[in-house]
């Protein structure tokens, strides 16, 4: 399946960008390496159906690394994000500091390119199941929240373990107690629920789902902005750290 319908200016601005960073790299073909396995899903499907469905679903898992990918590439302060990034990349321990943030780089213009591919489709062949703006946007939402507060909370919990001040553990246990444990498993389910029912092919009452997922959205930024003044003085967390 082609991608047809995606708005090539923006494709093209994105892979400029990867371009400069290795002009001896095909960006292009290695991006549609990345994206191939979502079009073969798609064609598939045995009925238009099954295939407007299967792109939602393929959209939706897109909108997940674009939530955690965004949220990490335009943290600031950029030492606090190289800290976050350190804990995102753990799993692969051999990587330096510097190799961190090109991977970032890589996989934030892969997953803009991937969202611009997916949502081109979709608006041009499946816009008349459900819209796209009808399902993407609510669990775009939902995700920056859930994978926000996944971040602050390893945060946290790693600053409570490896700091001893008492002053920087009483914040990190503010933040624990009046967002992490309040809003996290919340955020979970609710993002989860609507997974299953998007996967489930339901197309009635979503407006409901759309609700619950924006007032939850809503109910995190309200919270964290009571622990604001904790969150901006991380920098003296890490700098008391080292």
């Amino acid at each position: 399946m082609p991608i047809v319908g995606a708005k090539k200016e923006p494709i093209f601005a994105a892979l400029s960008s990867l371009a400069k960073t290795d002009d001896s790299k095909d960006w292009f073909w290695q991006w549609q390496l990345e994206v191939s396995s979502s079009l073969r899903k798609i064609a598939d499907g045995k009925s238009r159906e099954a295939q407007a469905l299967q792109c939602r679903v393929e959209i939706m898992e897109n909108l997940q690394s674009v939530a955690i990918n965004d949220f990490l590439i335009t943290f600031k302060p950029y030492n606090v994000r190289d800290f976050l990034l350190a804990l995102y990349y753990s799993h692969a321990p051999s990587l330096t500091e510097s190799e961190r943030r090109g991977t970032l780089k890589k996989n934030y213009a892969f997953c803009l390119l991937t969202y611009l591919g997916l949502n081109g489709i979709y608006e041009l062949q499946f816009e008349k199941y459900i819209p796209l703006d009808d399902f993407s946007k609510p669990y775009n939402a939902i995700c920056r929240v859930y994978f926000e507060t996944l971040f602050y909370t390893s945060f946290w919990n790693k600053i409570l373990i490896e700091n001893k001040d008492t002053n920087v553990q009483s914040n990190a246990a503010i933040y624990l107690e009046n967002i992490s444990l309040r809003m996290l498993n919340v955020l979970r389910e609710a993002k989860e629920d609507f997974e299953t029912w998007i996967k489930a092919g339901n197309v009635d009452g979503i407006e409901a789902f759309n609700g619950r997922l924006l007032k939850l959205a809503e109910e995190y930024s309200d919270s964290r902005e009571s622990v604001r003044k904790e969150i901006e003085t991380w920098p003296e967390y890490i700098k008391r750290k080292n």
